[in-house]
């Protein structure tokens, strides 16, 4: 178990900068800041245009025709797959640590259920 929570632990800590940028980024999507919309005088603060564009894009600036950044692509895939081992290692260990088996399961039912439900909203 001591190994698990290792793993979990430095795993976390390697991602963290990165899965702060992409929520950050993903967060300011959710309502389309990084765009203008058509007919509003709204101008979208260029840093939020760079974070979508390294979010969306997987490159610096929004410059047409500049590729996407293939290592930063391939490290993204690589923080994804570690999101969900630090994620399963963690319901792994609340499992393991927490005596009330019926709240975790719960719980993690409430995290599928109220989504779907918000989406249908």
């Amino acid at each position: 178990m001591k190994r698990i929570r290792q793993i979990h632990f430095y795993l976390g800590v390697f991602f963290a900068p990165l899965i702060v940028i992409f929520a950050l980024s993903g967060a300011l999507q959710t309502f389309r800041l990084q765009e203008a919309p058509k007919g509003s005088s709204y101008t979208p603060p260029a840093w939020i245009v760079k974070l979508a564009d390294i979010h969306k894009d997987q490159r610096a600036a929004h410059v047409q025709g500049q590729p996407r950044s293939l290592p930063l692509q391939w490290f993204v895939v690589v923080m994804s797959v570690g999101l969900i081992c630090t994620s399963l290692l963690g319901i792994y260990m609340g499992f393991k640590f927490n005596y009330d088996k019926r709240l975790l399961l719960g719980l993690i039912a409430l995290g599928f259920v109220i989504p779907l439900a918000l989406l249908y909203l």
